[in-house]
């Protein structure tokens, strides 16, 4: 509960924001993608068992999240569901058409872009993820710290209007906002 509408976080990343995924430790590479959109997509099947669900450690990010933002932290957060991590990344940088340099796991660094275990990475719909904007970083990370919050640091956010995984491949926000819009 919110006491202060003024209070309420939209999805939208600002300009200079760091991204940071809640809930998601730093070793995390391979995500869930039995009964995911990409899925159902890529395979034309939509079956398995969905991702497990810890709600004790997602009790602890929300109630994360009502701290920072209670401290005025926070410019914006997105909960990571359909389609998975770089879904919501797109969807918190579409309004203000920013772009962002994607800090890969150091073992997705090499892959190419058909490689399954960054494909689920990328599009994996683990629950209890949580990302997060914010200017104030250090302040943010330090909180996660003390309240032992998994967390991973996605990059910060800049005007090229492009997603940039690393070397691994490039992508038009606007062109895919506009597909978006268009849908």
């Amino acid at each position: 509960i919110i006491d202060e509408v003024e209070n309420c976080l939209g999805i939208s990343a600002k300009n200079n924001d760091t991204l940071i995924i809640l809930g998601q430790k730093q070793d995390f590479i391979e995500g869930w993608l039995g009964c995911s959109v990409y899925q159902e997509i890529i395979t034309g099947d939509f079956d398995g068992a969905p991702p497990p669900v810890n709600l004790n450690a997602e009790k602890q990010i929300i109630e994360i999240i009502h701290t920072l933002n209670n401290n005025k932290l926070l410019t914006g957060a997105h909960d990571v569901s359909d389609g998975g991590l770089l879904i919501a990344i797109c969807e918190m940088l579409f309004e203000n058409n920013l772009g962002l340099n994607v800090n890969l796991p150091k073992p997705l660094l090499n892959k190419d872009t058909k490689d399954h275990v960054l494909h689920s990475w990328c599009f994996g719909e683990n629950q209890g993820r949580i990302i997060i904007s914010t200017k104030e970083t250090d302040k943010v990370v330090s909180l996660l710290k003390k309240y032992l919050i998994d967390y991973f640091i996605l990059g910060s956010t800049n005007t090229t209007s492009n997603l940039n995984l690393s070397n691994v491949d490039t992508i038009s926000i606007s062109e895919l906002n506009s597909i978006n819009e268009a849908t």
